[in-house]
């Protein structure tokens, strides 16, 4: 036996460690151990220590059912397959050299030995189970709060490409309004051109009329008159006929004369009512105009709703980045914890463990049997490299969503400025038009 890291056990002390366990050995087993009772000892502590039971063992012979002459070497089989299970454990408890012999042959001094090793494990094991156990806590703590953050990102990224989705349906709309607001600015500054141009007509036909009804004014002041002197001159008698149709000639004159003044007046009248009339319309189409900036208002009020609600959103994902991360690095610190734990314990069992033996040939069931754990192991590796890769992808992707979501951000935003700096210079417009009429 080599050279062991553990204080040897009294007979009496490996007794009554051995009914705690609730293992039937007696002080004859000690002394005068058999093949069968070691070997059922061993299985117990198998069982206790590594959760290997007869079930396993039987099942990992399975393999080897359709050998030749099994039935001959199945108790070999089995020997070897326990023996290369208690192997690993007596490694662990710092016995390096435990063999086939300390089964079929073992000796009271080996035997004292190898329970001392096994029972000062079993008692430091039970002594630093809480505290594995509080690690084994913590961790699945931390891969539960792990999968719900992971879930949490998963349903973020669901909204956020609903919210995109949402946007991408009300582009349309909202490229619609641009477009409406566009034309409507044009047809705003054309019509601001044809109200100054009608404004400045209307002007001068009130200018025209205000002369033309002071003309008429004067001259119905002058029929008057001339009525007047009619009278008094068919009062007179006129010996003269000439003069008289001279006279009667002139005034008919005069009186064509102010006729004619006055159809041209009432002809300009006319004009300017219909002018009057085409002005009602540029104010009906200005209503209009108006009615129309109310419904882009209202868009421009649905699309700061949406610019809101992706910004509630945007806040809401960085806060869950940051709590995964933070998450993420109380796993890492609970992790170099239980690591530093599991070192203390290992240096604490082995101390100055030396570097194992190089492994004896074993048996092509065995060596069967430790590439297949080879190959769960690889799986398993395969599987936890799969997880870790799709956890870097859907990180990857939430940092895209976040840098697309704050560009369609910042664009909407430019977007929105730009529509309320034309949407100001059409207000002050409309202003400017207004005090216009109004002072027309």
């Amino acid at each position: 036996m080599s050279s062991y890291l553990f204080p040897d056990l009294s007979a009496a002390e490996i007794l009554t460690c051995m009914s705690e366990l609730s293992i039937p050995f007696t002080e004859d087993d000690l002394n005068k151990p058999s093949p069968q009772r070691m070997q059922m000892v061993y299985e117990t502590f198998a069982d206790i220590l590594m959760g290997v039971t007869r079930e396993n063992l039987d099942s990992s012979l399975q393999s080897s059912s359709d050998m030749d002459f099994f039935e001959i070497h199945s108790g070999s089989l089995g020997l070897m397959v326990f023996h290369q299970k208690l192997v690993r454990l007596m490694n662990e408890v710092g016995i390096q050299n435990f063999s086939v012999r300390d089964l079929i042959k073992p000796e009271p001094g080996s035997v004292r030995r190898i329970l001392s090793a096994i029972l000062n494990f079993a008692k430091f094991r039970e002594e630093q189970m809480p505290v594995l156990d509080a690690f084994t806590a913590k961790s699945d703590e931390v891969m539960q709060r792990h999968e719900q953050l992971t879930f949490q990102a998963q349903e973020m990224k669901t909204r956020l490409e609903a919210l995109k989705k949402q946007r991408d349906e009300e582009e349309p709309l909202v490229q619609k309004a641009r477009e409406a607001n566009i034309a409507l600015t044009n047809d705003l500054k054309e019509l601001k051109k044809q109200e100054t141009a009608l404004t400045k007509d209307n002007d001068i036909l009130r200018r025209e009329k205000a002369e033309l009804t002071e003309k008429m004014t004067n001259l119905s002041h002058l029929v008057v008159n001339t009525q007047q002197e009619c009278e008094k001159i068919r009062a007179r008698i006129v010996h003269d006929p000439e003069t008289l149709k001279e006279t009667i000639a002139s005034m008919g004159n005069t009186l064509n004369a102010s006729k004619a003044n006055v159809a041209a007046m009432e002809r300009k009248a006319r004009e300017l009512q219909a002018r009057m009339d085409a002005i009602g319309c540029v104010e009906e189409d200005v209503a209009t105009c108006l009615r129309i900036m109310e419904e882009c208002e209202t868009e421009l009020t649905r699309l700061e709703e949406a610019s809101r609600k992706v910004s509630k959103q945007r806040e809401i994902h960085d806060q869950k980045q940051i709590e995964v991360r933070e998450v993420e690095a109380r796993e890492h610190q609970l992790l170099r914890q239980f690591e530093n734990a599991s070192d203390k314990l290992v240096r604490a069992t082995h101390q100055a463990e030396t570097k194992r033996e190089a492994a004896q040939k074993r048996m092509a069931q065995i060596r069967e049997e430790y590439a297949l754990m080879t190959a769960e192991r690889g799986a398993r590796q395969q599987e936890l490299d799969k997880k870790r890769a799709m956890t870097e992808q859907i990180e990857q992707k939430i940092a895209d969503l976040r840098a697309d979501v704050e560009a369609e951000v910042q664009g909407l935003q430019v977007a929105y400025s730009k529509l309320m700096s034309h949407v100001d210079l059409y207000m002050e417009e409309m202003v400017q038009c207004m005090d216009l009429v109004e002072t027309a």
